[in-house]
């Protein structure tokens, strides 16, 4: 079966990407999960095709590896653990003294069971033919995929933490429904599904509008009080109003418009509004964060 037999591209780079894996894969008998991984970033490959490509890689004898340095040595999780403090010191503020939540983590990861030679097809097989219990297993065995690919997107204002968190979820959500009869990788599929949701996280995290508290605290203020008048009288209220209602002046209130203006005509799904403080000295951060699509929901 031939990539053009899968389905018509539509991205040329999605394209090149994927016949260089046929290719590399075919020549070596074998392939990393951490290079079939990337695939998760062209929005054409929905989980069906990916799941197609694995069908693909199975008929053509081709052996799907963990990621390249599997399994990971001590040394590879202390140079993660190095980058990853650097990078969120001032992000971990609220952490107590001394308290180090990525470390101790890393050494958890550690501790669980490798994922090595034909222990993956094992397990499948055990599942397939009825050993639910074998599942916990396979997901001990995949914990490093969420921290792997939370790495990838560590450059965010995401903790890295909370990345995981979410894959973690997501590596269950696979596990259930993963059809184990397939005979494919789920380690792939697993890696696959993980990149897809961190990805959606850090795009939506990408979207996201900073606004000074003062300027952030009025637009949800002028959101509720339109939202009051429009269910009590039909209408919203006019700069003036506002200005009196709230005690903000006219200007404000213009300027304030202005931010629900640029986001009104974007419909998106919405996480609530919240005003950050994580500020090391425990005083309100001077900012606060909307997603763009935090307007509309407020107007709803």
């Amino acid at each position: 079966m031939g990539s053009s037999e899968i389905y018509d591209f539509e991205n040329t780079e999605a394209e090149i990407y994927y016949n260089n894996l046929i290719y590399t894969a075919s020549a070596d008998g074998q392939i990393c999960v951490d290079k079939l991984q990337e695939l998760a970033k062209y929005p054409e490959i929905t989980e069906e095709k990916f799941l197609d490509i694995l069908c693909e890689f199975r008929d053509i004898g081709v052996d799907i590896l963990p990621y390249r340095d599997y399994p990971f040595n001590e040394e590879h999780y202390k140079n993660m653990l190095r980058e990853l403090r650097s990078k969120e010191t001032e992000r971990r503020a609220n952490t107590k003294r001394g308290e180090d939540p990525i470390g101790l983590y890393f050494q958890e990861i550690e501790a669980l069971p490798v994922l090595s030679g034909n222990a993956e097809r094992d397990i499948i097989f055990d599942i397939a033919d009825g050993d639910e219990d074998k599942k916990e297993t396979l997901i001990e065995c995949c914990m490093f995929i969420p921290v792997e690919t939370a790495y990838r997107y560590s450059n965010t204002n995401i903790l890295f933490l909370d990345l995981v968190q979410e894959g973690n979820m997501e590596l269950m959500t696979a596990a259930d429904e993963f059809d184990y009869n397939m005979s494919i990788s789920f380690i792939a599929y697993a890696a696959f599904r993980i990149s897809r949701r961190i990805m959606e996280l850090t795009d939506a995290e990408a979207e996201t509008l900073r606004l000074p508290s003062e300027l952030a605290e009025s637009v949800a203020k002028i959101l509720d009080a339109n939202k009051k008048s429009m269910r009590e009288n039909g209408k919203e209220l006019t700069d003036e109003e506002l200005s009196v209602k709230l005690d903000i002046p006219t200007q404000k209130i213009k300027s304030a418009k202005e931010v629900i203006e640029r986001f009104n005509s974007i419909d998106k799904t919405a996480p609530q509004y919240c005003d950050s403080e994580n500020s090391g000295n425990g005083e309100a951060d001077s900012e606060s964060y909307f997603s763009v699509g935090d307007i509309s929901s407020l107007m709803e």
